[in-house]
Formats: structure tokens, C-alpha cells, sequence
């Protein structure tokens, strides 16, 4: 099992969970290159309701994903810095962005997604799934 501790950048949202990961994947959609004002946004999916918080609540902004769902991505009201996004697409599961952990020294991205909105000098690792959308619900 992985203990999962980390916060935002100003240390006011402070999280924790004893949940063990269901996945961890690489999303380059727009809007998360947008949110994360990088290539891609790595997410660590787990049960929902498994995150425990400390400090300040997280606010949220809420908006249409690709799917046509609802996305709420929850963030540090002083430093802005993302926490979690909580997708209606997937009502089982949480998605806490992997920068935020304290230890990042187990992360390995399990799949890619969106990689028909990715940059183009992105090499991902050899034998990483694949999907240039969502991936097939199974």
C-alpha cells in the first residue's frame, strides 16, 4: 500500500490517503495542458472519498470536459497551485495531480490519453498504452 502525503505549494492544502492507486496516467488533453501549463498533466487515480484534507478547503472551478460531463479541479485559493480533479465521467474515482505529492520517487505513468491533442516533441516510453482520445470503457 502507498501513503499517499503532499500539498500545494504555499503548504495551506494538506492531503493525505492510505488508498492504493488504482492508476496513474498521463493526460494531454488541452484543457489539462492549459490547467497545468505544461505538455500533460500526470494523475494519480484512486477510490473517491479516500483523500483525507488538512488546512484550507480547496476551491474548486467547475467546467465541460471533453466528454460533455461536468470537471471539477480542485486548487490552493492563495497559490493556485491544482490538488485533484473529479470527473463526472469517472464518478468512481478521484484524480490527485501527481506534482503535488511529497514523494514522487514511485511514479510511473500506466497509459497515456489524449495524445491526439499532444505536443509534438513529446517521446513517451516505449510499451506505454496509447489512446488519442479517452481510452474504450471497459
Amino acid at each position: 500500500m502507498v501513503k499517499l502525503e503532499g500539498g500545494c505549494l504555499c503548504g495551506a492544502v494538506r492531503y493525505r490517503s492510505t488508498a492504493d492507486p488504482v492508476m496513474t496516467l498521463l493526460c494531454q488533453c488541452e484543457q489539462c495542458q492549459r490547467h497545468s501549463a505544461s505538455a500533460f498533466s500526470l494523475n494519480i487515480g484512486f477510490a473517491k472519498a479516500t483523500l483525507m484534507f488538512t488546512g484550507d478547503t480547496p476551491a474548486t472551478y467547475e467546467h465541460k470536459g471533453g466528454s460533455g460531463k461536468t470537471v471539477h479541479r480542485h486548487f490552493c485559493a492563495k497559490c493556485g497551485s491544482p490538488i485533484v480533479t473529479e470527473l463526472d465521467s469517472t464518478p468512481e474515482l478521484d484524480w490527485l495531480k501527481a506534482g503535488t505529492l511529497d514523494d514522487k520517487s514511485w511514479l510511473r505513468p500506466d497509459l497515456s490519453i489524449f495524445g491526439s491533442e499532444g505536443q509534438v516533441w513529446l517521446t513517451l516510453p516505449d510499451g506505454m498504452p496509447q489512446f488519442p482520445k479517452a481510452p474504450p470503457a471497459a
